[in-house]
């Protein structure tokens, strides 16, 4: 079986006359003498006949690309380039960052109850009311009475002690609650002022306020009346308004409560 030196490829680039002249005289000596490889010419140039006539390829590709009608330019709406530039990869990306910034700094944040009244120091603390079987969080303006339970909880660390009692406007400290955390509610009663014991609650007022006191040292009951009573001393003797001695305890909350 005799080789050909030029594929079928090599044929269409010569009958396209696209193929390049140094092999064009080697190709044509070939065909001379292949019979194969001029019948595969001829079937070509009767599928060009038949197809362009007597034009040049290079005229017909003219025609064809003279023919085609150029792609109109649409001047785009002003909606539908804000559209574009809303969408786009950038504005996008800064979109997404700015919203991972947003709802990462809202996260983050310490959460603290609006009610809850600070009045100095810079942690927050959670105030629960229990009666019977149902604990609900209290807020600045808390129903309670006699039976009800009162807890205080540190959101941030468990080794807080705390301390909380009732003042009037007199200065006058109604009660204090032990030097130790508490981990169970303390039962309300009423009649008893104690300094070292439970929550006392004085149904004799309308409308009372207690007063939390905190510390990471532990601390007697004696040394946290000494600083309320250091402290309204120089309240009176200035001429602050009642609520602005308060500062002066650091690590203190105030919450209202009014008797039902």
């Amino acid at each position: 079986m005799r080789e050909h030196p030029f594929s079928a490829y090599d044929l269409d680039c010569y009958h396209s006359e696209v193929m390049e002249h140094t092999r064009i005289p080697s190709l044509e000596a070939h065909l001379e003498g292949c019979d194969d490889c001029a019948s595969y010419l001829a079937q070509l140039s009767a599928q060009k006949q038949q197809l362009l006539g007597d034009k040049p390829t290079a005229l017909f590709v003219e025609e064809v690309f003279a023919k085609a009608k150029p792609t109109q330019q649409t001047q785009s709406s002003p909606w539908e380039l804000l559209q574009r530039l809303l969408f786009s990869r950038p504005a996008l990306v800064g979109a997404f960052t700015c919203l991972a910034i947003v709802l990462g700094a809202f996260y983050l944040q310490p959460t603290k109850n609006p009610q809850l009244r600070w009045m100095g120091g810079k942690q927050f603390i959670k105030a629960f009311v229990k009666r019977g079987t149902s604990v609900t969080l209290a807020t600045r303006i808390t129903h309670v009475r006699e039976g009800d339970a009162l807890r205080f909880q540190s959101y941030f660390s468990k080794q807080v002690h705390l301390i909380m009692f009732f003042m009037d406007a007199k200065g006058n400290v109604s009660w204090v609650v032990p030097a130790q955390p508490s981990r169970t509610p303390q039962k309300m009663t009423t009649g008893k002022y104690t300094f070292p014991g439970s929550l006392i609650f004085d149904n004799a007022r309308l409308t009372e306020r207690v007063f939390v006191y905190w510390d990471k040292q532990t601390f007697a009951p004696n040394s946290i009346v000494k600083k309320i009573k250091d402290a309204w001393v120089h309240k009176k003797q200035s001429s602050f308004q009642d609520d602005q001695w308060l500062p002066r305890m650091k690590n203190l909350w105030s919450l209202s409560f009014v008797k039902q």
